[in-house]
């Protein structure tokens, strides 16, 4: 006769807990996003930032779909929900897609032309040139002919036209022939190719002391900093202590407190 196994509530309780646990810590990706969902937060520095054709303001959603444009004098830039950021230089006009890899998917970013900074992991590039998955910090810069990118930190895997691999400190520019070239660059070289992000101060909101207070990203310092106030005010104010209902939706009744025991009187008769 085979046995039943009795779980306890308690058992079915510390399981919930458990597997709400080992959702959080797989990523803030819970599934591939798809068309419109959010990727990241955007924060502009002049007057010609465009999302989707219409002027664009520090703190909008960035989803998938989305097409970002900089305009003169102006530069965008995207804080990645789970992690990493995208700068535009002026005259630039990325489209932000979902690209399917065998180990998963990738954001991708489809730049036709101007100039990027990217500090992600595992973010994919489509040019007219050039395809390629990034693996830590890149500059690009692409035109109508040719794209280029130079490695700051890490590897960039090029998958199309041909496989190359491009690790620190190496400048890699395809042509629409698919006429490659490679050099190494020195430091002073790295550090001038990313010169232009210098040009452009981005503002936001930055939590010190669990108050929420205006700043410029780059005086937030040690604090946390976010383009999106609402999104940083739930995460800046203290947290309360997690409350845990034992009595699993039972009525709960308090225990009478024992009688104390009777007091001995003196015997005044002795």
């Amino acid at each position: 006769m085979r046995s039943e196994s009795v779980i306890s509530p308690f058992t079915v309780l510390l399981l919930g807990l458990l597997l709400a646990l080992t959702g959080c810590a797989g990523g803030i990706y819970n599934k591939e996003p798809a068309l419109g969902d959010r990727i990241g937060t955007l924060g502009v520095a002049g007057s010609q930032v465009f999302l989707n054709g219409n002027r664009a303001f520090g703190g909008e959603a960035i989803r998938v779909g989305d097409t970002v444009t900089t305009g003169n004098a102006s530069s965008g830039l995207i804080e990645f929900a789970d992690g990493g950021l995208f700068q535009l230089d002026q005259d630039t006009d990325p489209i932000f897609l979902v690209k399917r890899l065998q180990s998963g998917f990738c954001i991708l970013s489809r730049i036709l032309r101007g100039q990027v900074f990217v500090d992600k992991q595992q973010f994919c590039i489509d040019s007219p040139a050039l395809d390629a998955i990034n693996n830590s910090r890149i500059n690009i810069r692409a035109t109508a002919q040719q794209t280029g990118i130079t490695v700051l930190q890490g590897n960039v895997n090029v998958v199309r036209p041909q496989a190359a691999r491009i690790l620190a400190g190496q400048q890699y520019v395809m042509n629409l022939r698919g006429v490659a070239r490679m050099r190494q660059l020195d430091p002073a070289e790295l550090l001038e190719t990313v010169r232009w992000r210098n040009n452009y101060t981005f503002s936001g909101w930055c939590c010190k002391a669990q108050q929420v207070t205006p700043s410029d990203r780059e005086q937030c310092g040690t604090g946390q900093f976010s383009f999106d106030r609402a999104l940083l005010e739930t995460q800046c104010r203290p947290r309360d202590p997690p409350q845990f209902d034992f009595g699993f939706g039972l009525p709960m009744h308090s225990r009478p407190k024992p009688a104390a025991p009777p007091t001995k009187q003196p015997n005044y008769m002795r």
